[in-house]
């Protein structure tokens, strides 16, 4: 963020060409959030859950408690903690990030997942591919 800005208006000389809009300027704190998924139907019910998310962190991020995963297999009654571990880095500087859990319920097959921010700790996330296995 700036603490000023300078708003230069130039004039090409040609009649009616010189417009003037408004222009504003915000600044925003980071804020937590929690990302749900939709609900998938696995095959069979899942004895195991597996997370895998591209994230590019903006400020430093510490897996498992700046970014938190929860896998739920009975359509988010209840979630279950997958612990994230940082596995790898993409070309593009993305880091990547794995998660695994184990049910602890039983009797459903209905799987989501949810992503949640923590501390105020800024990052962009650029993918998440779930799994669950019986």
């Amino acid at each position: 963020a700036y603490a000023a800005h300078r708003l230069k208006i130039s004039h090409d000389g040609a009649e009616n060409g010189m417009h003037v809009a408004e222009v504003r300027f915000h600044e925003f704190t980071a804020q937590d959030a929690t990302l749900v998924s939709t609900a998938f139907e696995a095959t069979v019910e899942p004895a195991d859950g597996f997370i895998i998310a591209l994230v590019e962190p903006v400020d430093a991020v510490t897996y498992g408690a700046d970014l938190l995963a929860d896998m739920s297999k009975d359509d988010g009654a209840t979630w279950e903690a997958a612990a994230l571990t940082k596995i790898g880095v993409t070309e593009d500087g993305f880091e990547v990030v794995y998660g695994e859990v184990t049910f602890a319920t039983v009797g459903d097959q209905t799987v989501r997942w949810r992503l949640t921010t923590a501390n105020s700790k800024r990052m962009n996330l650029h993918g998440v591919v779930p799994d669950a296995v019986a």
